[in-house]
C-alpha cells in the first residue's frame, strides 16, 4: 500500500508498506483478493488523511475506487475510525 502527497502539483511526501497476510484478525478480508480491495483502499485513505490532514485548509482527495471514496465520506465526522480497525 502507499500514498503520495502532492503540494503545488509536485510530490512532497509519500508512505509505503506491505500488508501481512493474516494480519487482520477477525475481519473477513484477504490480501490480494479483489473482493477486499475497497476495504484496503479505505484503510489507505484514512491513513493518508491521518498523516497529512492536519491543516484547516480544504484538501482534494483523489482516488480511482469510487466505493472507497464514498465509504470515506460516510466516515466524515465520526471521530475515531473504529469500524476500520
Amino acid at each position: 500500500m502507499g500514498g503520495v502527497l502532492f503540494e503545488g502539483g509536485r510530490p512532497t511526501r509519500y508512505f509505503a508498506c506491505a500488508w501481512r497476510p493474516g494480519g487482520f484478525g477477525v475481519r473477513d478480508v484477504q490480501v490480494g483478493s479483489s473482493a477486499s480491495q475497497t476495504y484496503f483502499e479505505v484503510l489507505i485513505l484514512v491513513l493518508a488523511v491521518e498523516l497529512w490532514g492536519r491543516s484547516l485548509r480544504p484538501t482534494i482527495v483523489l482516488g480511482d475506487n469510487l466505493p472507497a471514496l464514498q465509504e470515506a465520506l460516510t466516515l466524515a465526522g465520526r471521530g475515531l475510525q473504529g469500524e476500520l480497525a
